[in-house]
């Protein structure tokens, strides 16, 4: 009997729909700062240097993260050379293995009828789409806590699979920890909870979540206490600052409140938000309570951190795909058409998805540091007005089968048109342009300085495309511990002096600036300038000979 009984039709059409979808766009935009600049330039420099045990960003010391993600990274890179599409290809390859895996899920729920939109549900979402193009640890953490529970739900459903479920839960989680922390534990947290919530069904056996946990640690533990050994420092500074520290306080000045994740699920899983189903919920299906705590246990804590990001949710977009895949499998197996109520609302959500990126367009507003004239918006609010139009005339027309479709559809076309929009961003985001335009000055030995410009928010890109460190005049920003411990300084105090200075004990130097520090600079400063090359809001500069 195979694991789970549903077609591998399905599967094959999944894995060439989304294969296809993830990864043949992964190249058409530059790496963007500050998170994909980041953890590209780690995995680079692990292997320049053929350091795999302790992460170095701009050749110092860094802790904030395990380093999962770098190695596999770093293996791309060396396999497929130092381009954007070796940097990206992870997130795209998790991102289709998190939908076969919502797939397999279904079906042990609720059969394929189940598997097959939750799979599609969760595929076609906007912000898992996103992320499975974009370079952080988000989509990485999101598949293996799906794959820990569908490992949880195999071990529940298939008790001839439970000794190898068992095994694949504890590695799944091991394997998280070492993507992300302790927040990698995760499974065990819904585990836990729906054992409360039912434990008449769920028998309590300590003897196998020992074996779990003694697993899970074997995968995880050798490397935390190979870093800690190399550096003492690093138990501190990662259990106390970057976990309980990030919980607890605004240090890492990411505040939100309660409700910061509404709007970001909200658009993060648009179209499919907009279906949620929100009456019966309580009634049968009796499975239907494990992804409703999937999902409460990721929201819930992820509200109540005082440190938020739209990513940090994204492991809970699988348990939102099978509750919304629920709801649509009833809705197709009974051949009824989409209720006027829900058709309403689905349109709605696109004409108001049409009317807010006209609205920023329109007004001149700007997208982060990105004009709204340069960003493609029009093209989006375009396509999601026309899908608007279609849906209402499929839900007059058609059965559910044809909504359902058409909704595939209309995700599938606004994905399509933000392409054109996030090129135009790249100028604005990365830093590619600049050193392409500086590179005939670089040399092996021409050193790189940043003045009046967060290094950390604006020019993570920069030492991964120009392949050398790059000093810093201000910060130290997340650079603080790998600096203090630097051998050689990094980071100097945020003056025209430390640049004159670094000017007079380098001979080849480049510095990078903003316009505004750029112009002050020509103006006031004790050595003359000469501007290299230009880019978006950036400058090139060095001392004239």
């Amino acid at each position: 009997m195979p694991l789970v009984s549903g077609s591998k039709r399905h599967l094959l059409w999944l894995t060439l729909l989304f294969g296809a979808w993830y990864v043949l766009p992964l190249g058409s935009r530059t790496l963007w700062d500050p998170d994909e600049g980041r953890y590209a330039e780690i995995a680079r420099e692990m292997v320049e240097q053929q350091e795999w045990v302790t992460p170095h960003l701009n050749y110092l010391k860094y802790f904030e993260k395990p380093p999962l993600m770098y190695w596999l990274t770093a293996l791309s890179l060396k396999v497929f050379g130092e381009r954007e599409v070796a940097a990206r290809l992870w997130c795209a390859l998790f991102g289709v293995g998190g939908v076969l895996l919502t797939y397999g899920l279904g079906t042990l729920l609720g059969g394929a009828a189940l598997g097959w939109p939750a799979a599609i549900i969760l595929g076609t979402a906007l912000g898992y789409v996103g992320f499975s193009q974009y370079l952080t640890l988000d989509m990485a953490l999101t598949f293996l806590t799906t794959l820990a529970l569908f490992c949880l739900t195999l071990e529940r459903t298939r008790p001839q699979y439970r000794g190898l479920a068992l095994v694949g839960m504890s590695v799944a989680v091991g394997c998280a920890v070492l993507t992300k922390g302790l927040i990698g534990i995760f499974p065990f947290g819904v585990a836990l909870v729906t054992w409360l919530l039912d434990r008449e069904r769920l028998p309590f056996q300590p003897f196998r979540w020992g074996v779990r946990l003694l697993i899970a640690a074997a995968v995880a533990a050798p490397w935390f206490v190979l870093v800690s050994l190399r550096n003492p420092e690093f138990p501190r500074f990662f259990f106390l600052h970057e976990h309980l520290q990030r919980f607890l306080t605004h240090g890492h000045e990411r505040p939100g409140s309660l409700l910061y994740y509404v709007p970001v699920v909200l658009l993060g899983f648009f179209p499919w938000s907009c279906c949620f189903p929100i009456r019966g919920l309580h009634q049968s299906p009796r499975w239907r309570g494990f992804p409703l705590v999937w999902a409460g246990v990721i929201l819930g804590f992820f509200s109540l951190s005082r440190s938020k990001l739209p990513g940090y949710v994204l492991p809970a977009f699988p348990a939102l795909a099978l509750l919304i895949g629920e709801r649509w499998r009833r809705q197709m197996e009974t051949r009824q058409p989409v209720s006027r109520g829900a058709l309403g609302l689905v349109v709605i959500a696109f004409m108001g998805l049409a009317g807010g990126v006209a609205w920023v367009a329109v007004g001149g507003r700007s997208l982060g540091e990105v004009p709204a004239a340069s960003s493609g918006l029009w093209l989006i609010a375009g396509i999601a007005f026309a899908a608007g139009i279609g849906l209402l005339i499929l839900g007059h027309q058609g059965s559910a089968h044809r909504t359902f479709y058409g909704l595939v559809g209309a995700s599938l076309a606004i994905t399509f048109g933000c392409y054109p929009a996030l090129r135009s961003a790249d100028p604005h985001q990365s830093n590619k342009a600049l050193v392409q335009a500086i590179g005939p000055r670089l040399r092996p030995e021409t050193h790189l300085v940043s003045y009046g410009i967060n290094y950390e928010r604006r020019l993570q890109s920069l030492a991964f495309y120009a392949k050398r460190p790059v000093l810093m005049i201000g910060g130290p920003w997340e650079f603080e511990l790998g600096a203090r411990m630097a051998s050689i300084p990094a980071v100097f105090p945020d003056t025209p002096g430390s640049l004159s200075q670094l000017f007079s004990a380098h001979e080849d130097l480049i510095g990078v600036t903003k316009i505004e520090p750029w112009a002050d600079l020509q103006r006031g400063f004790p050595l003359p300038l000469v501007e290299l090359a230009r880019s978006s809001d950036k400058v090139a500069f060095t001392r004239r000979r």
